[in-house]
């Protein structure tokens, strides 16, 4: 978008982004609930949070334009407390802000951005910091929903890795049920991904995300995401079209 976004703009900034990313509109809706018998919007309680690994707030600036509220916070260092009736935007690689608040630092979490693979080293590399800790934390509390990732990254293969072995031995310890019993409780999170267009290498993902207690759920492309996310909306009870549209 080619202007900062502001109150006189904000409803061309969103039907740029219902013409141009379907992907940040379904994830914006994803957000919202409409409250009963209003025109108005809460925060969506079935959704725990969010991990952003972009360095901009496009999804929060959207989600403030489209519904008038701000029902996400963003939490871009340590300092940054969550927010009662708000969800939270992990910005796991720091966050940039663009228009009038570039440069604030009061705003922008420059100095946590990571921009090279130096950076990305060592951001993972600190096993007690906040967004390796609240990630691990989310994943063992909540069924996660990975969208825009390859899957191909170490580093977030390992969180997985260390996050379903820490369940698993919690299961055994407790000695009830069998193995396999488990090891199907433990297929709990679900990454969206593109059908390569040969069946042996899709087979060949699937297998190695499994291990890793992360389930494939195949789309022909990415127009197909608002359509997958508008189903689990739904299983609710609530409306997607209320959000969506």
């Amino acid at each position: 978008y080619p202007h900062d976004v502001d109150k006189s703009n904000r409803r061309q900034f969103v039907q740029y982004i219902h013409q141009n990313n379907s992907t940040l509109r379904a994830i914006g809706a994803m957000c919202a609930q409409r409250i009963p018998e209003t025109a108005n919007y809460e925060a969506n309680p079935h959704v725990a949070a969010i991990v952003n690994f972009n360095l901009d707030a496009l999804l929060q600036t959207y989600i403030y334009a489209r519904y008038h509220k701000r029902l996400v916070r963003t939490v871009e260092r340590a300092s940054a407390a969550p927010i009662k009736d708000k969800i939270s935007v992990y910005q796991m690689h720091g966050y940039l802000a663009f228009g009038n608040q570039k440069g604030d630092s009061t705003v922008e979490a420059a100095d946590a951005a990571v921009l090279t693979e130096q950076d990305y080293f060592d951001f993972f590399n600190q096993p007690n910091s906040l967004f390796n800790f609240t990630f691990l934390y989310l994943m063992r509390e909540y069924p996660c929903c990975f969208i825009g990732l390859s899957m191909q990254d170490d580093n977030i293969r390992r969180l997985l890795h260390y996050s379903k072995k820490e369940q698993y031995n919690g299961l055994k310890s407790k000695g009830k049920g069998q193995p396999d019993t488990w090891r199907r409780q433990l297929m709990r999170h679900f990454v969206i991904l593109e059908h390569t267009g040969d069946g042996p290498i899709d087979r060949a993902i699937e297998d190695t995300l499994r291990p890793l207690g992360v389930n494939v759920l195949w789309i022909k492309g990415f127009d197909e995401i608002p359509q997958r996310l508008g189903e689990l909306y739904a299983t609710t009870g609530d409306s997607w079209a209320d959000v969506f549209e």
